[in-house]
């Protein structure tokens, strides 16, 4: 064991065993750019930026919205509504009684959180933690013109988010992220965007604000946001799904193809073709739910394939496009339906379709694309051999 004397006089113990870092077999994680553990200190410079990122992507994506909302719906709803429910026996009344004034004041209580705005901004509040990181609510007393104390005063509920707070103001032990601190990280204050710096209580003993975030870590100070783990990833999801629809809609639906190589004469089938991507199990993997509503009585807009009910809906509208193409084809070919049929979507050569009366000829591309005046030239060349 050896042993080593710093500069601050600290012994500090060197080992010559090799040291766990969370490796398996050595080296994976020596790139690994790695953060402090302090839950400030890696976003020290970067916490502005994390929380702009945050809200341009609620702002921007529908899935980072329903991730606030819809917990929001579930806690939230209406508001979180005050119950009194007082001790009946204590005070001398009945249960009756007790029952009565406990519903009244609960009652006055509920026109008094209206009159301020107060389930509404339990909502915002809520949101904007989830957002941003953090929220806060000022309980702004201001003069009445009537009042000779504060005890009359009127009493205002200010939400704000997190942008509200000077996050560059930062002072070691005293000041993180824009909250000033005692030595145990007990929340002091906040200095705000504008300079001001307001205490959480007054010299009183009032309530000045509140602060809402959804802690994660001990010692947390300042909320992260619900994206701040995958901002990267939930910013490209949607280029993610706009290609793989955009695939979806190329290939649902592919009539007549044809592939043509240079060594074989040119190929071609008839039929009609759907093809279905099953992205339950990546949209399963990314926490997202589908729900798909239609209206009564039109179930069969989007059936379901997983069942057979579902997949025998599918397979009549592929039969019914099929039958559109059919018939067209029979049409303008003047042939009958079983010629068709009978190639039951085979793959077959031009010379064969030309045969059985599916196409009028086989010609090169060059000719196709020839001008008037190089087929006039062309066709009597081949008068000319067939001449002689």
């Amino acid at each position: 064991m050896t042993h080593v004397i710093t500069s601050d006089g600290r012994i500090v113990e060197l080992s010559g065993s090799h040291q766990y870092t969370g490796e398996k077999t050595g080296g994976e994680l020596a790139s690994w750019l790695t953060h402090t553990p302090d839950p400030h200190e890696f976003i020290r410079y970067s916490y502005g930026r994390l929380a702009a990122c945050n809200a341009t992507l609620y702002n921007t994506s529908a899935l980072a919205r329903a991730c606030v909302k819809k917990p929001a719906s579930y806690v939230i709803g209406d508001g979180l509504y005050f119950r009194s429910a007082i001790h009946g026996d204590f005070l001398g009344l009945s249960k009756e009684k007790a029952k009565n004034w406990s519903r009244k004041f609960s009652d006055l209580l509920h026109r008094e959180k209206i009159a301020l705005g107060y389930y509404e901004k339990q909502t915002l509040l809520y949101q904007e933690a989830k957002i941003t990181g953090d929220s806060f609510l000022y309980f702004l007393r201001e003069d009445s013109e009537d009042s000779e104390d504060n005890e009359d005063n009127e009493l205002d509920l200010i939400p704000t988010g997190g942008h509200d707070i000077d996050w560059e103001k930062s002072i070691p032990n005293q000041v993180i992220l824009g909250i000033k601190v005692d030595s145990f990280g007990r929340r002091q204050g906040v200095y705000r965007i504008n300079g001001s710096y307001v205490p959480f209580r007054d010299s009183d003993g009032n309530q000045n604000l509140v602060q809402l975030l959804f802690r994660e870590r001990a010692g947390q100070i300042r909320g992260y946001g619900c994206f701040y783990s995958e901002i990267a990833r939930a910013k490209n999801i949607d280029r993610v799904w706009d290609a793989t629809i955009a695939r979806m809609a190329q290939e649902a639906i592919n009539i007549g193809s044809f592939t043509v190589d240079s060594s074989d004469p040119m190929r071609g089938a008839i039929g009609v073709v759907a093809a279905v991507y099953d992205t339950s199990e990546a949209e399963r993997a990314q926490g997202v739910k589908r729900y798909i509503i239609t209206n009564t009585d039109s179930k069969a807009k989007r059936p379901n394939l997983a069942t057979t009910e579902g997949m025998t809906v599918a397979q009549e509208e592929v039969d019914e496009i099929y039958g559109v193409l059919e018939s067209r084809i029979v049409d303008a070919r003047n042939i009958d339906k079983s010629v068709i049929r009978m190639l039951g979507g085979r793959t077959i050569t031009a010379r064969r379709g030309k045969k059985l009366g599916l196409i009028d000829g086989i010609r090169e591309k060059e000719e196709i694309f020839m001008t008037e005046a190089e087929r006039v030239e062309l066709a009597t060349v081949l008068s000319r051999e067939k001449d002689n």
